[in-house]
């Protein structure tokens, strides 16, 4: 039986330490206090839930709607930043969907961010890893 969930369903609960990324959110009808819910991805657009809570201000986001400004695109699809990579790589790898940061080499393997995320085995977190060039 799969649970349908409406905006009405979802508690959102703040809980800030030191860190904001220590923001954690429960479904009013879960028992399992064991299940990291924050880390799934409640819409399938391609953004985990703790990312879209987090940047629900700036971007506009919601968990539980996966084209969440209503344009067609899928949320994790969008390049908000314009820079060639989509929202949803850019968050999974660690870059800032905020900023164009396509052309920078953050792990120092002289291959920009956008050529790792676009080529077969290209990490731009990990300088160890080479990606292989598709033709």
């Amino acid at each position: 039986m799969e649970l349908q969930l409406t905006r009405e369903d979802l508690l959102i609960e703040k809980t800030f330490t030191s860190a904001p990324d220590s923001c954690f959110f429960r479904l009013k009808y879960t028992d399992d206090a064991s299940e990291p819910l924050f880390a799934g991805d409640f819409d399938s657009d391609g953004l985990e839930n703790h990312f879209e809570l987090m940047h629900s201000a700036t971007l506009g986001l919601d968990p539980l709607d996966s084209d969440s400004n209503d344009n067609g695109v899928m949320d994790g699809l969008e390049d908000t930043d314009g820079d060639g990579m989509s929202d949803g790589d850019e968050a999974a790898h660690g870059l800032n969907p905020l900023v164009n940061d396509a052309m920078l080499d953050f792990d120092g393997d002289d291959y920009p961010n956008i050529y790792e995320l676009r080529n077969p085995g290209g990490n731009p977190n990990d300088g160890s890893v080479v990606p292989t060039p598709t033709c």
